[in-house]
């Protein structure tokens, strides 16, 4: 389990092509997004993700993806995201 301020994160999987982790979020995260792209899917709770192009409530069920080109994120809220990437 890696843990960062105000989050941590469990690695169910981490393959060659895929890797799959669990992250629960309790008040915030800030994350550089260095892989070609993070497939996010949100478990349980709500929040708001804030990028340079602006910020963007999700819940749970919702899904969504980061590019790299977005650079570094700020995740705010008490969630849990499943999130996957080559």
């Amino acid at each position: 389990m890696n843990v960062y301020e105000g989050a941590s994160r469990v690695t169910f999987v981490r393959a060659n092509y895929f890797s799959v982790y669990k992250w629960e979020i309790q008040t915030s995260l800030s994350y550089e997004v260095t892989e070609d792209f993070l497939i996010c899917s949100v478990i349980e709770g709500c929040g708001e993700l804030k990028t340079g192009a602006g910020t963007y409530l999700f819940q749970k069920g919702d899904h969504f993806l980061l590019s790299n080109q977005v650079g570094r994120v700020e995740v705010e809220g008490k969630i849990t995201v499943i999130v996957s990437h080559p």
